[in-house]
Parts: structure tokens; sequence; C-alpha cells
């Protein structure tokens, strides 16, 4: 049975309500601010340089790992947004072992490795381990991955993976054979 009165539809036999027809709003004006407050306001459009920056940026300090050395090179990063960089290269960690780029023969073995692109196309901190690893395979035959992790930064499983990659190119071990051959240039005062 329908009772208008109380917008309820009640039980004829026993008088209890069994449904509300309607429900009266419930509104005033302190609880229509609240409704207003928590209506987001219209965010100014970030450009695309800034949202991947912040991205980037917000990627490395959640990262405990890199979140001290890391930092972001805002060169690269202009490359990476016009497509024209690997997002790898914009996140740049220094070497632990700054005084390596300085010993002519790991520079040698830089300049070979520009010329193949499957070595090239690593971030530097990778280019000094390769560099490291070809050193070590000539000189001593065999390589060792613990020391040329402390002394790039890099994660063993990473030396372990460059040093496939380094067997799989022959050529480049014969250049860089041959180049390592040679004396070292003196240098003038």
């Amino acid at each position: 049975m329908w009772d208008y009165e109380r917008g309820d539809i009640v039980c004829p036999k026993c008088g209890t309500v069994v449904e509300r027809i309607y429900v009266p709003p419930i509104t005033s004006r302190e609880e229509d601010r609240e409704l207003l407050k928590s209506f987001r306001r219209p965010q100014p459009k970030l450009s695309r340089l800034s949202r991947e920056y912040l991205r980037i940026l917000h990627e490395i300090k959640s990262n405990k790992r890199l979140s001290s050395r890391a930092y972001i090179d805002s060169a690269k990063l202009m490359d990476f947004v016009k497509a024209s960089s690997n997002r790898v290269k914009v996140i740049r960690v220094d070497l632990p072992k700054p005084e390596l780029l300085k010993d002519p023969k790991i520079k040698a073995v830089l300049k070979i490795v520009a010329k193949y692109p499957s070595l090239h196309s690593r971030t530097d901190r990778a280019k000094v381990a390769i560099a490291l690893i070809i050193y070590s395979l000539i000189k001593k035959g065999r390589v060792n991955v613990g020391e040329v992790s402390r002394s790039t930064g890099l994660s063993r499983m990473h030396v372990r993976r460059l040093i496939r990659l380094v067997s799989r190119e022959a050529s480049f071990l014969k250049e860089a054979e041959y180049v390592l051959a040679k004396p070292a240039p003196l240098e003038g005062p």
C-alpha cells in the first residue's frame, strides 16, 4: 500500500515499511561548499618535455640504488623528446673511478667502440666497461667480472652480458688487439 504522506510503501497487514518511494535530498550550504571543494580545478597542461622530465625524475627518486648518484642530462633529454635519442642515455650516472677515462689504452678502445653500432649504443659506463673487458681479455686472457663491476658501477650481470656481446664481435676483438699492441705515443711537454 502506498503512503504518500511519508513517501513509503507500507505492508497493509502489519503496517511495516517495505520500501521508500523517494528520498528527500539532504543538501545544505555547508554540504554544497564541501562538494565544491572536492571538485578539482583544471591544472595547466604541461609541455611534453616537462612531463618526460618529471616522469624520469620520479623514476630516479624512487630507485634507491640510483637516487644518490644519478642525474638527468638535459641535452640528451631534449634529443629524446625530439625522438632522436635513446631514453637510456637520458639518465646519467658518473663513473666511480673517473681516472679510467684518462687512460690512453681505454681512450683507444673507446675510439674503436664508436665504429660498432651494437657497442656504441651503450651508456658511457658500459662503453668504459667494454674497454676494460677488451683490455683484460687481451692482456690477461680472462676478465675479472667483480673488478670491472666495481670500477664502472655496473652490476655483475650487466658486465657478463657485455662480455657475451664483445665475444660475438670478432672483428672488434682483432682491431682492439691490433691497436693495444702498438706502443703508446709519448706525450710532449
